[in-house]
């Protein structure tokens, strides 16, 4: 009977080394997944950081080039209003300098008459 009873304890003594073992190495294996979860969760925030913050630069570069859209057709329409001034000009000199024309023609006409 004490025999029986000695060989329970050494088979309960070696169940709870075993038993402890395998408590050990779960212990451990929660460890590394409890650092794994928070790397991952310092990753995640590191990269959703990184997103709001490129979010940010893409709006800034958005209105940046919408305000170069917007001065591009200002200065479009600003060269349209000056080619048509140059244009209107350009039509205005060329009838003075036909007018100059004229009277200078007009004029020998008359020093001729006047020189008879």
């Amino acid at each position: 009977n004490q025999a029986k009873a000695s060989e329970d304890l050494v088979s309960a003594d070696e169940k709870v080394g075993h038993l402890s073992s395998i408590k050990s190495k779960l212990e451990s294996t929660l460890g590394e997944l409890e650092n794994s979860v928070d790397r991952e969760k310092r990753a995640r925030a590191d990269i959703e950081k990184q997103r709001r913050k490129t979010e940010g630069e893409l709006k800034m570069c958005q209105e940046c080039v919408g305000d170069l859209e917007h001065n591009k057709r200002e200065l479009e329409n600003t060269i349209t209003r000056k080619e048509g001034d140059i244009s209107n000009l350009n039509a205005k000199l060329e009838d003075e300098q036909s007018l100059v024309s004229k009277v200078q023609k007009s004029i020998k006409e008359n020093q001729g008459r006047v020189e008879e």
